[in-house]
Formats: structure tokens, C-alpha cells, sequence
């Protein structure tokens, strides 16, 4: 998808063909929040096993010249969301174009499977307003919710404090780590871009 504007916050997302599972296990979720970050730059991906390059990323001196800001994440069983802001031309384009040609490459070798993964083109919804923005923003870090209790939006949460830490707990949004906390994936936002939206 062309035509999104740099410095402005999408909404990105996207889901299984078929509305199918797209992580069937933990590897799964580490191998694309792996992706999150090795595919937000121009460095050409090594064909090796997810393992071995994970090793050999010294996360401390991120000095990439990254293609967009991620402020937040979640994964869900057979879908994902990410809010985040190009810095480069097609950026988006770029990094979710690298993101499901590498995560579908592994999928399907891991699982012998053949065939698309996910349900056609991501989707963005540009977040121009700070309203909206604000909205997305904690759609997306609550979005985990949906496992814990599946009718919230409609019957509301009668133990907020439980409801806090099943989302404090939920390793695959970047929620702690927008709560203050820290969080195994903080290399794959950028706390900054986070103070940007809030």
C-alpha cells in the first residue's frame, strides 16, 4: 500500500487467511517480534535459522537506519495490530512486505504447509486526529483482553485488577512496556514515538 505519509501514525493489520491461526507456539510469537525489528531497516535478511541470528543481535547499540517508528504492538492468535509511523518513503510498504514474506517462509517450513499465510494485504487506517489516535493506541494495547474475556466490550470487566495483570502478564503486546515496565521486547518499539501519541 502506497500513498502513507511520513510523520504521520497508522493503524496496521492484518490476520490469517481464513481467519487461521498465524502463531500456533511461543517460537511463533518470538519469531515475528524477531521480524518487528530485523525487518524495520534496509539490511538484507540472513537466510539462517531465526535462532541463530537472534543470537547474534546485540540489541543495546540499535543503530539502524529504521525504516518506521513503532510506538505499540499486539499479537493475537490469528491476527496482529501495530501502530507506527513511516520515517523513509513506502516504509510501511517495505517492513510489512519483509515481515510477511519472512514470517510466512518460516511458518510454512515449520509446519510443512504451502500457500499464502495471511488474509490478502495488510490494512492502515491513518490516525490523523489525537483523539483517534489516543483511541488506537489503547485499543491496541488492550486488544489482549479479548482472550482473557472474550464479551468485555459489551458486558464490561468485573475484576479490573485481574483483567491489569492478565494484560501486564500478556507477553506479546507491548503493553508493559507502555505501562513504564520492562518488557523481553522493548527493542521492537520506540519509547519516544511512544511520548509522541500520548
Amino acid at each position: 500500500m502506497r500513498g502513507l505519509v511520513n510523520g504521520e501514525w497508522y493503524h496496521i493489520y492484518n490476520r490469517g487467511v481464513e481467519k487461521r491461526r498465524i502463531f500456533l507456539d511461543n517460537e511463533d510469537y518470538a519469531r515475528f517480534l524477531f521480524h518487528l525489528y530485523e525487518c524495520n531497516s534496509f539490511i538484507t535478511l540472513q537466510d539462517t535459522a531465526f535462532k541463530k541470528r537472534i543470537k547474534e543481535v546485540d540489541f543495546s547499540s540499535d543503530n539502524r537506519d529504521r525504516l518506521v517508528d513503532i510506538a505499540a504492538f499486539s499479537l493475537m492468535p490469528n491476527h496482529f495490530h501495530i501502530l507506527v509511523r513511516p520515517i523513509k518513503d513506502d516504509g510501511v510498504s517495505y517492513f510489512l512486505q519483509r515481515i510477511s514474506v519472512a514470517y510466512t517462509k518460516g511458518f510454512n517450513k515449520k509446519y510443512q504447509r504451502v500457500g499464502a499465510l495471511f488474509q490478502g494485504p495488510y490494512k492502515a487506517k491513518l490516525a490523523d486526529k489525537d483523539a483517534y489516535l489516543q483511541y488506537v493506541l489503547v485499543y491496541i494495547l488492550t486488544n489482549a483482553l479479548n482472550l482473557y474475556k472474550s464479551d468485555w466490550k459489551d458486558h464490561g470487566i468485573d475484576n479490573i485488577k485481574e483483567a491489569k495483570r492478565f494484560l501486564e502478564n500478556y507477553k506479546y503486546s507491548s503493553y508493559r512496556s507502555a505501562m513504564g515496565g520492562k518488557d523481553a521486547f522493548d527493542f521492537v518499539t520506540n519509547k519516544s514515538s511512544l511520548l509522541d501519541v500520548v
